[in-house]
């Protein structure tokens, strides 16, 4: 029972993700925002796609990874990471 609690407890920390600093009101913010979307979004099927392990737990991994590919995306467009 303390092993499910501290995998809880584990998993509610890795839930944390601030969001990119970046005025969220602009229209250039949401139309980078849309873009990265759109392109991590098919990036991260495919690379779960490839991966056996990746591919069995998809619907744990796929948005673990889209996240990953979104904020990546934007920090190559300027937006920076808070922290």
């Amino acid at each position: 029972m303390r092993r499910v609690g501290f995998l809880l407890l584990l998993l509610a920390g890795c839930a944390s993700d601030p969001e990119m600093r970046g005025d969220h009101d602009a229209a250039q913010y949401s139309a980078d925002l849309a873009s990265c979307q759109s392109k991590a979004s098919t990036d991260a099927d495919k690379e779960v796609k490839r991966r056996f392990y990746s591919f069995v737990l998809y619907g744990i991994t796929y948005p673990l990874q889209q996240r990953q590919d979104t904020r990546t995306c934007l920090s190559t467009r300027g937006y920076a990471a808070p922290g």
